[in-house]
């Protein structure tokens, strides 16, 4: 396990063991670079981190912001609710499934579907 700290904004930083479960970077005009990560905790936690980018590329500065889930149910149907990246979240999410048997336990139907 390592030791994870996500930078937040105007909050402490978010400081945890854990290890990374899947990564995407999303790129669009309106809002920049946009990375989504899920973390899975020591304790088992899921944590699910978006990093906003602003700035010139090697002039960068990170606002990222975390929610954490109990399990991957939660977190899946968090992310099928949101309006936004509707793409981006499952691709998200079959990354997670492909190194994450809990993942893989929810993405099933769908993938079976």
């Amino acid at each position: 396990m390592d030791r994870i700290a996500l930078r937040r904004h105007g909050r402490p930083d978010l400081v945890f063991e854990g290890f990374l479960v899947a990564h995407i970077r999303e790129s669009t005009a309106m809002a920049g670079d946009v990375d989504l990560a899920i973390y899975r905790t020591r304790s088992g936690k899921l944590i699910l981190a978006s990093t906003a980018w602003a700035g010139e590329a090697g002039d960068r500065d990170g606002l990222c912001k975390a929610l954490s889930f109990a399990c991957a149910d939660d977190m899946c149907l968090f992310l099928e609710e949101q309006g936004a990246f509707v793409d981006v979240n499952a691709c998200l999410l079959r990354r997670a499934a492909q190194s994450d048997i809990a993942f893989r336990d929810v993405m099933a139907p769908a993938v079976t579907a």
